[in-house]
């Protein structure tokens, strides 16, 4: 039932689903994730079995590949952050939280009509500035 209503939904799918970002944007969403999961690692909690203390194969870093996204994520953060939407699309693609427009009704829509599109104008232009350094084909 919570997924029928769209409660388990994540915050940039559901952006997605509604047609406030285009498969584009919603892709630059995405690769800004990863690329802070790479950098940060996961910013959800995990358990961890400490009784395990074999069995793993550990696998050669490749440094220079690492040491790309690392600069790729810098990047753009850095032009996020000198924009003023690195914290909305960090909250947005990373921790998953969603814009409060996303719970408005239909009345609320209109009540806050002109925060609510600035709220996605902003969101969008982030993610067109990741898509412009990621040039990545659509």
């Amino acid at each position: 039932m919570k997924r029928l209503l769209g409660e388990t939904t994540e915050a940039l799918d559901l952006c997605h689903e509604r047609g406030i970002i285009s498969d584009r944007q919603h892709w630059c969403g995405i690769h800004l994730r990863w690329l802070y999961t790479l950098r940060h690692g996961a910013p959800s909690p995990q358990t961890m079995d400490i009784t395990n203390t074999g069995g793993c194969e550990i696998k050669n870093d490749d440094q220079q590949w690492r040491t790309k996204r690392e600069k790729e994520y810098n990047e753009a953060i850095n032009l996020l952050t000198k924009n003023g939407q690195a914290l909305l699309l960090l909250n947005l693609c990373v921790y998953n939280q969603r814009p409060k427009f996303l719970g408005f009704s239909s009345a609320e829509m209109q009540q806050n009509f002109a925060s609510v599109a600035d709220n996605i104008a902003r969101l969008r232009d982030g993610l067109d500035i990741l898509s412009t350094i990621w040039k990545k084909p659509t």
